[in-house]
């Protein structure tokens, strides 16, 4: 009587319904040229717009494929900013200089930011303050939600491109 094999273990290629993981890049196949195209021009540009229709890769493409490959060339991402969240209870609204600013700094530096200070706070006061070792780069995920019609809370700012070319400018210059 032979004993039955036990079954191979199966490791699925995709994640589902989410996005790949920056410690999945080892499964993520299939986008290396594009991964290697958007680094390239990550390190070429100051301010790189990444878009597609929702659903296509952006965010998998960003985490698994470009984030891995960034590291190789020594630049360390602050973590995904998002800029739209819910504003901690106890926080007046009203107050909050910029909801775009306070929404994505909130997500990106987390716990290491006090939400009161950052009612007043823009994305280069908060990211430059913390002087990196290592080159930059901050990543807004989910940047279709800046549409000002998809926030109806405090006080509405809406970034520009121009405004995101003066911030580049700002911390390019910076001796960090």
């Amino acid at each position: 009587m032979s004993q039955a094999q036990p079954a191979p273990t199966i490791t699925e290629p995709f994640p589902g319904p989410r996005p790949f993981a920056p410690g999945e890049s080892d499964i993520f196949q299939g986008r290396e040229r594009e991964s290697r195209d958007v680094r390239d021009l990550v390190l070429a540009y100051q301010v790189v717009v990444f878009h597609s229709h929702s659903g296509s890769g952006k965010t998998s493409l960003v985490n698994a494929g470009l984030l891995p490959l960034l590291a190789g060339e020594g630049i360390d991402p602050y973590p995904t900013a998002r800029v739209g969240g819910q504003v901690p209870q106890g926080l007046d609204v009203s107050q909050i200089r910029n909801i775009y600013a306070f929404d994505a700094l909130s997500t990106c530096l987390g716990s290491s930011l006090d939400p009161k200070t950052a009612l007043q706070m823009g994305l280069d006061e908060a990211l430059l303050a913390k002087a990196p070792s290592a080159p930059r780069l901050l990543i807004l995920d989910q940047f279709e939600e800046l549409s000002p019609t998809t926030r109806s809370a405090g006080r509405i700012a809406s970034p520009s491109s121009s405004r995101l070319a003066d911030f580049a400018r700002r911390t390019r210059t910076c001796e960090c």
